[in-house]
């Protein structure tokens, strides 16, 4: 069985099976960033007990320095400046969660990789398929799961749907799937 994972405080999750897709979502409840983080922890853990789930594929989270411009009007005019898309809280909390999906997959003996948004989304939608903006994204996912068959409740579990996809059709690629995170070391032929 596969795993895909839509990491963020909502995180979508779908599961790979012979016969079918499966797919869900877990909040993050607690106060503070700990709390949170357990309870994902704990919920993803719960939704892999009693499964035997072998791998699963993450989506990475944008590079921090991701920017764009915008312009600021100020006492020297209008002006052009870059500005991040992201806060330094938005930031740390998203890699605080990374780590946490990480160490939770690991301790459960899950192989675990990373997948960009370009590669898992071209591999859902095909080549060349360009969503306008982040809620056409998420429309398009919901469209996919639905033809696929898989009832999503929400956009991060048919987002979850589309990595869970990407891992299954290039599952028996391990070294292009990029870098393991976490589970046991997969060997190649040979090693």
């Amino acid at each position: 069985m596969l795993l895909g994972i839509d990491p963020a405080t909502c995180t979508g999750w779908a599961l790979w099976t012979p016969h079918e897709i499966i797919a869900g979502s877990i909040t993050a409840s607690g106060r503070t960033h700990g709390a949170k983080a357990a309870s994902l922890s704990r919920e993803l853990a719960a939704v892999c007990k009693g499964r035997d789930v072998t791998m699963a594929a993450m989506e990475a989270p944008l590079p921090p320095m991701v920017s764009r411009k915008k312009v600021v009007h100020d006492m020297l005019g209008p002006r052009e400046v870059n500005q991040g898309m992201t806060t330094m809280k938005n930031t740390l909390t998203t890699y605080g969660f990374r780590m946490c999906f990480l160490a939770t997959l690991d301790s459960l003996g899950i192989m675990t990789f990373e997948v960009n948004t370009r590669a898992w989304r071209t591999s859902f939608f095909g080549k060349g398929v360009r969503g306008r903006d982040r809620d056409e994204w998420k429309r398009m996912a919901r469209e996919y799961a639905d033809r696929l068959g898989c009832q999503v409740p929400n956009d991060d579990a048919a987002e979850a749907v589309g990595i869970v996809s990407w891992l299954a059709a290039n599952q028996h690629k391990q070294t292009v799937l990029g870098k393991q995170l976490s589970g046991p070391r997969f060997k190649m032929e040979g090693e």
